[in-house]
């Protein structure tokens, strides 16, 4: 027997389809569910309404330039994030975004980013490859600030401290969440 209180379960989700998560729900009768990043499944959030299941946004990000801001698709995204109980962007420059979109009683607070205790803990846990044992011998700099999965609004307030840094004897490796030429050049 499991005490549904505590038990945590996770898989892979189906097609999102109006139908496709009736058995997800009518079988384990969740309470609550949990998507991350920008991962806004419409017909999920819809089955978790008709099944009284609360459902939040965690380690969210909207890129201002994205096509969700297109009229047909703000709204569609609108209509979405009103039905959510409650959204944490990564950071608080974003609330403001995401309140535009919530509805009058979806919670809005950032709670940081989940991804980088991610990181960390595979830092932690793997042992790192002999070719990069390697390159780490003899790379000349002993203290290196890493960037990683930046984004714009990560650049400005992060790059104009970068001299800073640099004369404290960092190296700065920037790695971006979308790699393009164009995002590389922005950089």
């Amino acid at each position: 027997n499991f005490d549904l209180e505590y038990t945590f379960f996770n898989f892979h989700l189906p097609l999102d389809f109006y139908f496709a998560y009736d058995f997800i729900f009518e079988k384990f009768h969740p309470d609550s569910i949990v998507l991350m990043a920008w991962e806004t499944w419409p017909n999920l959030i819809q089955s978790a309404k008709r099944y009284n299941c609360k459902v939040y946004l965690a380690s969210a990000v909207f890129d201002p330039k994205s096509r969700r801001i297109s009229f047909f698709a703000r709204a569609l995204t609108r209509s979405v994030f009103q039905k959510l109980d409650g959204i944490s962007p990564v950071n608080e420059s974003m609330i403001s975004a995401f309140l535009g979109l919530a509805g009058k009683n979806t919670q809005v607070v950032s709670c940081g980013d989940s991804r980088f205790d991610s990181v960390v803990d595979k830092i932690k846990s793997k042992t790192p490859s002999e070719s990069f044992t390697e390159f780490v011998k003899f790379y000349p700099h002993k203290k290196i600030l890493l960037l990683a999965s930046t984004y714009t609004n990560c650049d400005e307030i992060l790059i104009p401290k970068l001299k800073e840094v640099l004369n404290l004897g960092y190296a700065v490796w920037i790695f971006p969440h979308k790699i393009d030429p164009d995002r590389i050049q922005e950089i």
